[in-house]
């Protein structure tokens, strides 16, 4: 049985992606989140590369379905 797709990310992955598709910029996330600008970066390359997707609205879009 395949993993339902946001299983495939880990909790904090799964917040940074839930933060980033609402709107926030890299800074507020890590603010939100008391984590390095940096820190979210790496996330959303890992966060993208896991879902397929390229840039924020199609992340947002996949978070939504």
């Amino acid at each position: 049985m395949p993993t339902p797709p946001k299983l495939s990310l880990a909790p904090r992955e799964l917040q940074v992606a839930t933060l980033a598709a609402s709107g926030l910029r890299n800074r507020e996330i890590a603010i939100d989140l008391r984590i390095k600008e940096n820190t979210v970066k790496k996330y959303l390359m890992r966060i993208f590369d896991k879902v397929g997707c390229s840039n924020r609205v199609e992340l947002s879009l996949w978070i939504n379905r």
